[in-house]
């Protein structure tokens, strides 16, 4: 899980790009330089996001396969 600088909070790929410049300024970088990392970071959570999402369809998916294996074990 990435950490929001400054917070400790975690970060979602869904926060804006601004937020995420203005964080990355606090490190002292040019404003260019703060939005290329903002950049990287942006698109590294939102890998991340789809790969907790994709994560979370396959648990419900089994879930849903050992209920009805369950179900027509039990009959």
């Amino acid at each position: 899980m990435v950490k929001r600088p400054y917070t400790g909070e975690a970060a979602r790929g869904s926060m804006s790009l601004d937020t995420l410049t203005r964080w990355c300024m606090k490190d002292n970088d040019s404003e260019t330089e703060a939005r290329a990392r903002a950049v990287r970071i942006r698109r590294a959570l939102n890998t991340l996001d789809v790969g907790e999402r994709r994560q979370h369809r396959r648990q419900v998916r089994l879930q849903q396969l050992w209920r009805e294996i369950g179900g027509s074990v039990a009959v």
